[in-house]
């Protein structure tokens, strides 16, 4: 993943409070970096940098004063995001000096997380405990932002983010687990060409869901909204484990198995993608 940060003197209006920009991009990187990010600076005439377009985002409380002047300079476009709310229904500032609270909370999800595995997989491998707690936790984190309209301010709840019901990384994880258990169980590593027939409703409407997926992803560039592709992404969630309650796989015969193993491989597959793009890793096993 590669982030632009635009930050220099080509502040058109510096926060007058956050010590300029300068001091919030250095606080920032390091984080950034620490998570496997991989940042590139940039000013607002860096023209050779292979970019469609530039976008600087802001919060509510920055947008008001800071849109117009972004606006004036060509190529730039500003952003509106949403603020995150405590339980008791007040903003949380997570974004300045040195970057404390946004480390602290990333942290607070993987321990959560780690909790969970502890409970649900107690057999897992140390090692592997950990690798799966970090991605639960941070693609929680990421996703309850994301699959927010960013103007749209929401409450910051770590059960709702971390639970396995409902709209939440999680979940969606959990369903592409579960579909490499299937593969796993079956001894099936790769289905080849299967021709795909679709005679149930829940295989219909899965294959349905699936096509979707090409239409849904430009439209994530319209007015900035990766809440589009985490809709869909659930509703994709939603059609495969009714897919799968419905229509028996691995017990099915030829050639409706490898018909039906190809369909949970294309979920997959889209699940991979679609979090992928969200910047959100998926495991193996959970």
């Amino acid at each position: 993943m590669t982030v632009l940060l635009n930050a220099g003197p080509w502040l058109a209006v510096p926060p007058p409070t956050y010590g300029g920009i300068e001091n919030v991009v250095a606080a920032l990187v390091p984080e950034l970096r620490r998570r496997g990010v991989r940042v590139v600076l940039a000013t607002v005439g860096a023209s050779s940098l292979p970019v469609d377009r530039k976008v600087v985002v802001f919060d509510d409380g920055q947008f008001p004063l800071l849109q117009q002047p972004y606006n004036q300079v060509a190529g730039i476009a500003a952003a509106h995001l949403h603020a995150v709310v405590a339980q008791g229904f007040q903003a949380i500032k997570i974004g300045w000096g040195p970057f404390g609270r946004v480390s602290a909370a990333l942290d607070e999800a993987i321990v959560r997380a780690r909790k969970i595995i502890e409970e649900k997989s107690p057999e897992m491998e140390e090692a592997q405990k950990a690798e799966v707690a970090r991605m639960i936790g941070i693609g929680a984190v990421k996703y309850a932002d994301l699959s927010q309209y960013r103007m749209t301010d929401y409450i910051f709840s770590w059960d709702r983010m971390l639970s396995f019901q409902g709209n939440t990384a999680p979940y969606l994880q959990n369903a592409y687990v579960r579909i490499q258990s299937i593969f796993r169980k079956g001894g099936d590593s790769k289905i080849g060409k299967a021709a795909i027939t679709l005679a149930e409703p829940a295989e219909k409407l899965l294959a349905k869901r699936l096509c979707q997926f090409a239409e849904i992803v430009p439209t994530v560039l319209n007015d900035f909204r990766p809440n589009v592709l985490a809709n869909y992404l659930f509703e994709l969630a939603n059609s495969f484990h009714a897919f799968y309650e419905a229509c028996p796989v691995l017990k099915s015969e030829e050639p409706t198995r490898s018909s039906r193993l190809a369909l949970c491989e294309l979920t997959a597959r889209v699940l991979r993608r679609g979090l992928d793009l969200l910047g959100i890793e998926v495991p193996e096993k959970m």
